[in-house]
């Protein structure tokens, strides 16, 4: 396993691409085995890395959040500010509130949650990997990073068991 990891390590030297950085990055981290000088090697191809093609979308987020800050300081402004008693009351989704908000929530709630926090963060790694996957074939560890990810994937099958073992599924009762 430790040397996939310095495959993977060497393939990042080489690629000076950020997404293969951070993978090789993540996974001398995790695997234990790491050094801190492998893991500074990783961070200064990271800092090599040309960042200005990423201008454009930094510009976007900036775009989003002056217009965001704008309008809410616009409404802040310019909206009425004559509060009474029927305006200041709880009022959700269209019907008055009903009994106390501090009441407990069911486990069901929780469960729910559980399954949505398994399954986007599957996507969130999933989808990098299968980027990098032909190239990572490429560079001869292929069958190491498909190892690892069908580890990660039996891991969340595991959690989705546990969910359906547990009656979130049930959505019924």
């Amino acid at each position: 396993m430790q040397g996939n990891l310095f495959q993977l390590g060497a393939f990042c030297r080489e690629k000076i691409d950020p997404c293969s950085a951070i993978f090789g990055l993540v996974f001398t981290l995790t695997s234990g085995g790491g050094s801190i000088r492998r893991c500074a090697e990783l961070l200064k191809i990271l800092m090599e890395v040309d960042f200005q093609q990423y201008l454009p979308l930094l510009g976007v987020l900036l775009l989003g959040f002056v217009f965001a800050g704008a309008f809410l300081l616009l409404s802040y402004s310019f909206g009425p500010k004559k509060p009474t008693a029927s305006k200041l009351d709880v009022y959700e989704c269209g019907v008055p509130s009903i009994g106390d908000a501090r009441e407990r929530f069911s486990v069901k709630f929780f469960l729910v949650a559980m399954i949505f926090l398994l399954f986007d963060v599957e996507v969130v790694f999933l989808f990098p990997w299968a980027v990098m996957l032909k190239e990572f074939k490429q560079a001869g560890i292929g069958t190491f990073a498909f190892g690892a990810m069908g580890v990660f994937l039996l891991i969340l099958g595991l959690g989705l068991l546990y969910e359906w073992r547990r009656g979130a599924l049930d959505w019924e009762s």
